[in-house]
């Protein structure tokens, strides 16, 4: 396929991937991970598929194995919810919306969200294929005292300049219940901030500093904890939930 013909699906896309450079730098014979753009329809609708690359000055350098990642979609009026598809494959999110999505697994993910505007149109022919870069990652977990429970939230945002070489990009912030957050959450590598919400009071009980997230690591997030009134301490053994 030549390159031009390439670029032509970057423009005909509905799926906007808004500040992304243009995805397709290199040729799909050079990865051999692309699904036929032909193919890309799921009971008469259009579908997406989305693909992990490394990127090098701020262009795609490589087209990584899909097997192992996943693509993770926010919709901006409900960011509670958080959707999971596999890279590599065709899927269909719900219709009619605007999405943060990213990539993670195998031990990386994407340094910034991107958006996503799906409208589940009727398939004219191709599919809607995108690529997000990937980097390092590690794992952020909440101090041992902190306990699980449904009602307090783990939330975080990349603690660094959202941008792609002159280009800025939106950013990226995660959330999780901290009795759904296992092994951690997957951040990519350097400064992070984390918080603790309290969903019942909808506030925050505690806040971190900048911490560094160090890549095939798991990190606590150091937060502290503020009593009204009273001085801060330490969030270990301080919030009760």
């Amino acid at each position: 396929m030549e390159r031009r013909s390439v670029n032509g699906l970057v423009l005909s896309l509905i799926l906007l991937l808004c500040t992304c450079p243009p995805v397709w730098s290199a040729e799909p014979e050079d990865s051999g991970y692309l699904l036929d753009p032909s193919t890309g329809e799921i009971d008469g609708k259009i579908a997406v598929a989305v693909y992990p690359v490394t990127y090098v000055d701020s262009r795609v350098d490589q087209f990584l194995d899909p097997q192992g990642f996943e693509a993770h979609l926010t919709p901006e009026d409900d960011p509670e919810v958080e959707l999971v598809f596999p890279c590599g494959s065709w899927f269909q999110p719900p219709a009619r919306k605007r999405y943060r999505v990213w990539i993670e697994g195998n031990g990386q993910m994407s340094p910034y969200s991107s958006k996503l505007i799906y409208g589940g149109g009727l398939f004219q022919g191709r599919g809607l294929p995108a690529a997000l870069p990937v980097v390092a990652a590690g794992r952020v977990v909440v101090p041992a005292g902190i306990g699980e429970s449904s009602h307090l939230e783990l939330r975080l945002i990349r603690a660094v300049d959202h941008l792609e070489g002159h280009l800025a990009r939106w950013e990226l912030s995660r959330r999780r219940r901290t009795d759904e957050i296992g092994e951690g959450i997957l951040m990519p590598h350097g400064p992070a901030i984390g918080g603790l919400w309290d969903r019942r009071r909808q506030t925050y009980v505690a806040l971190s500093r900048p911490f560094e997230v160090k890549a095939g690591a798991s990190v606590e997030a150091p937060h502290r904890c503020r009593a009204p009134g009273g001085p801060s301490q330490t969030a270990r053994g301080s919030v009760n939930h």
